[in-house]
């Protein structure tokens, strides 16, 4: 198979210039390149934009550039909380988030939208069209607004961030706007101002390996039930459903995701007008309520197999680690010596020096040293007899001795 189905525009402008058809199979992957074979994928603000010819490709990103669900916007998200602003666990301080209805931030007109955010996790959630900086107030937080993330508009919320931001705070946005700080608060409060574009790294060709360890953390943080989808709606990867996901995009009316998957891995059948909008067969709706209650169960149960099987592993190493130093001791215990002991070793080694230079004196030959320690005599034992001990024999006195030259030699190197 040389082509593949694929979506796209041979002009700017409307849906309807969507068009199925057929594109060439990409090459065999070289250096660091990789096929990826498609099977779900989302739309986000930038596909619509560039469709209609009303805002500029992005650095970077194809116009057949396809993200799968929760790939982009966590990573985005994860990338400006934790890399841009630097946001500490634990930190007691508040974050705004505006927009906190859409993928990457899932502000609030409507109920729906409100219950979504604090289904997310908001612990309180106001209405982006009315004055933020009274609303605010009116909460009485009981700690600062350390963080603001500005996921729309930038240059509308300019002055009123600059207001609710605490001094030395950071904000961050993914927007990319014309926007003028001169003659607001970002000043006297020195305030952090920061872009963030998730293609940073790859455009540049620098920290790339950041990528790997942002998705790994994602996916453990999904596993263990801390992160949830945030798919408010699913349709069909088809024509049909990649024009309806466009709508919804572009009119701004969506509330978290809007993802798009194929029936069958590797199969996309000709565009089915009547069953396009059909939501994908699941084993469990995907409400953000229930996704995460599965998501919560499914994560206990792996981490009780991960720590199961690590505490397994633990108890056979010590028991692998009782039985290796029970095997060593016996050949460690002549370094166990007592000071008692030690002083017999060094007397037993002078008696033995001494016993070989009398038998050398029979021979008559004999070294000026052992001529010399002959007129000595020699000590009596220090206070320890062999029979106090069954195990200093003459050899074993004698390979302990070597065991600490060695030793001793050792520790002056």
């Amino acid at each position: 198979i040389t082509t593949m189905k694929a979506v796209g525009i041979s002009k700017y402008g409307p849906v309807d210039n969507l068009q199925s058809r057929e594109v060439p199979k990409p090459s065999n992957p070289i250096g660091r390149q990789i096929l990826v074979k498609v099977k779900a994928c989302s739309v986000n603000p930038i596909d619509h934009k560039v469709r209609s010819g009303t805002y500029d490709d992005a650095p970077g990103i194809s116009t057949r550039s396809r993200h799968a669900d929760y790939g982009l916007t966590f990573m985005t998200a994860y990338q400006s909380l934790y890399r841009r602003m630097e946001v500490k666990p634990e930190e007691q301080a508040g974050i705004l988030i505006i927009n906190g209805g859409g993928g990457v931030g899932t502000t609030a007109s409507r109920p729906e939208t409100i219950d979504s955010c604090k289904r997310m996790g908001a612990t309180h959630v106001i209405n982006h069209r009315e004055d933020l900086v009274k609303q605010i107030e009116d909460l009485d937080l009981d700690v600062p607004i350390k963080y603001v993330y500005i996921v729309a508009r930038t240059e509308q919320y300019t002055d009123s961030v600059a207001k609710i931001c605490a001094p030395f705070g950071k904000v961050c946005t993914i927007v990319q706007v014309d926007v003028s700080l001169y003659g607001t608060e970002f000043m006297s409060k020195s305030l952090t101002f920061s872009w963030d574009w998730l293609g940073s790294a790859a455009y540049h060709n620098t920290g790339v390996e950041d990528y790997h360890e942002m998705l790994g953390t994602i996916s453990r943080l999904m596993e263990d039930g801390t992160l949830f989808s945030t798919v408010g709606t699913r349709l069909r990867l088809t024509l049909e459903g990649l024009k309806e996901a466009h709508k919804r995009v572009e009119g701004s009316t969506t509330v978290g995701k809007i993802a798009l998957g194929v029936d069958e891995p590797g199969e996309d059948d000709e565009p089915r007008t009547s069953q396009d909008l059909a939501p994908l067969p699941r084993d469990v709706e995907l409400g953000p309520a229930d996704h995460q209650s599965e998501s919560k169960t499914r994560g206990l149960k792996i981490l009780f197999q991960k720590h199961f099987l690590s505490l397994c592993g633990w108890i056979l190493a010590l028991v692998s680690t009782a039985v290796s130093i029970a095997a060593l001791l016996p050949a460690f215990r002549g370094l166990l010596l007592s000071d008692k002991q030690l002083r017999l070793a060094e007397w037993s080694a002078l008696k033995d020096y001494l016993d070989q230079c009398r038998e050398d004196s029979k021979t008559g030959h004999i070294s000026e040293e052992c001529e010399a320690a002959l007129t000595k005599s020699l000590p009596p034992p220090p206070g320890l007899s062999y029979s106090d001990d069954p195990d200093l024999s003459s050899w074993g006195i004698s390979y302990r001795c070597i065991l600490l030259d060695f030793f001793g030699a050792l520790t002056q190197y």
